[in-house]
């Protein structure tokens, strides 16, 4: 919910769009995976981020490797960032791309809520950087006035929520932690994907708390980097 910096890195085989630095190391690690297109949301509308989709999918990358793969194009975001990538993917299924092709949604501890205080919400209190009170305060000031947490962009399965049944919606894997007050968000997202028919993996590290991937050294961060190695490429294999 913060203001960070954005930047373009070409690491290797892999052309990434990242904002901030944690993002940047996470996709320079992730760099080695592929050789394709990695886009990481941070605090981008999710409309502009579809419209640079759009301006990418006409670029002749002159300057890039030959064997970049645009039609093998992964977004990834955590936390807030991983509520955006859902809305950006969603936003990108509205348009038809010449040459981008987007494989997969790699959702990591995604920032979801809603009106209903949640039995982890209620539970986990006193834990690393995320509280009811730090969260109540954010989509306050990120909401449009009058709307409440059962907005779409917040409750993505809601009442008010857009129903992606009929969406042509990329395989998702998504990441959860067990002690992250919003891991029931998550779950029920995941659940969500499910009941409306797409393809969803979903990654339990009950240790560990919103935002552990801060902490390269953890054993759950290796884990990580690796459940994602094997996302994109048998996704990327797909045709």
């Amino acid at each position: 919910m913060v203001g960070a910096s954005h930047s373009w890195r070409l690491t290797q085989n892999l052309l990434t769009y990242s904002a901030g630095d944690l993002h940047v190391k996470l996709m320079q690690l992730l760099s080695l995976l592929t050789i394709g297109l990695l886009l990481s949301t941070s605090t981008h509308a999710s409309t502009k981020m579809a419209l640079m989709l759009k301006y990418i999918d006409g670029m002749t990358f002159e300057n890039f490797p030959a064997n970049l793969d645009l039609g093998r194009c992964f977004i990834a975001g955590d936390s807030a960032g991983g509520n955006l990538a859902h809305h950006v993917v969603l936003k990108a299924c509205e348009h038809t791309f010449s040459n981008i092709k987007i494989k997969g949604l790699i959702a990591m501890q995604p920032f979801f809520g809603g009106e209903e205080r949640t039995e982890s919400e209620i539970k986990l209190v006193g834990v690393p950087l995320i509280s009811v009170e730090r969260t109540d305060w954010m989509w306050k000031a990120f909401l449009p006035e009058g709307s409440d947490r059962n907005h779409s962009v917040v409750n993505v399965f809601g009442p008010n929520a857009v129903d992606i049944s009929g969406v042509k919606f990329p395989a998702t894997l998504l990441f959860v932690g067990g002690f992250d007050p919003l891991q029931d968000w998550q779950k029920r997202y995941h659940e969500g994907l499910k009941k409306s028919g797409k393809e969803v993996h979903l990654v339990e590290y009950p240790n560990v708390f919103h935002g552990f991937y801060c902490l390269p050294e953890s054993p759950e961060f290796s884990l990580l980097i690796g459940e994602v190695k094997s996302f994109v490429q048998k996704q990327s294999s797909l045709t």
